[in-house]
């Protein structure tokens, strides 16, 4: 007995020496290819008081949980997902944040990335025929709701103007600061969640279309937007716009065009 334990005691060792090996180079300290922060659902108080008429009436919304990029999609990332570069004169580098992208480009970036990490696209369908779906596992561009639940610091979070911050300067690049140009990504600090760069730098895609009405008849649970329009959503405010602009209440709209102060990041629904 004595000798079949002796044995058999090595090849214990080399089997635990080979699993810590393994374990040990599936995390080699690498940053993901695109960070995510997990955002706990909640119920907030959406829109603003103070601001434009499109921001009333102040209505309570409640989000499920989701995961939302830590930054916005840099042009390293764009590059790396869509064999191109979009980007031009107002800020270049890997980490810059991608812009010049229109809202169809932001959700083929979506489908493509899905694909290639093997997780389920959620759009289909072209132009303003084109549909999410939310119960999907792939990426995606936030609704209007995610992004501002996201923006406040999510559960964590509390009444500030801005994200993270009621100091413009602490968190954000707008017209005053940014010298007309777009900024590496996290330059800034973070919100609460954890999050950067969701006042300025760029304006942010999100899903929804664009209802300068449509907080009066927003449902409570999870909404995304009017059943169609003309322009769709674009949040945070940018490098060429002021501080009212980047107030985590502010909206904003474009036509699905491209834009050099346009960008987006991504979130997944959790599961």
């Amino acid at each position: 007995m004595i000798r079949a334990t002796r044995a058999v005691l090595p090849l214990l060792v080399a089997l635990l020496l080979c699993v810590a090996s393994d374990y040990a180079g599936a995390d080699d300290g690498a940053a993901p290819f695109m960070e995510l922060v997990s955002v706990e659902g909640g119920s907030f108080g959406m829109g603003s008081d103070a601001g434009a008429a499109s921001e009333r009436p102040v209505h309570e919304v409640r989000v499920g949980a989701f995961l939302i990029g830590k930054f916005e999609v840099t042009q390293a990332q764009w590059k790396d997902v869509m064999g191109s570069s979009a980007t031009a004169d107002r800020g270049k580098g890997d980490r810059y944040p991608v812009y010049n992208v229109s809202w169809q480009d932001a959700t083929a970036f979506c489908n493509k990335l899905s694909q290639r990490e093997g997780l389920a696209p959620c759009y289909s369908g072209s132009g303003a025929g084109t549909t999410c779906d939310f119960s999907a596992n792939g990426y995606r561009l936030p609704t209007e709701a995610e992004w501002e639940f996201a923006a406040r610091g999510g559960k964590a979070g509390g009444k500030r103007l801005y994200s993270g911050s009621d100091d413009k300067d602490a968190v954000g690049w707008d017209s005053a600061n940014a010298t007309s140009s777009t900024h590496e990504v996290g330059l800034k600090a973070p919100n609460e969640l954890g999050v950067y760069d969701m006042s300025g730098n760029v304006w942010e895609w999100c899903f929804d279309w664009y209802g300068a009405d449509f907080y009066a008849t927003s449902p409570r649970d999870d909404p995304t937007g009017p059943e169609s329009g003309f322009y769709r959503v674009l949040r945070g405010g940018s490098y060429g716009i002021n501080s009212f602009g980047l107030r985590s209440a502010n909206r904003y709209y474009g036509a699905h065009r491209s834009d050099s102060s346009t960008g987006f990041r991504v979130v997944r629904t959790a599961r």
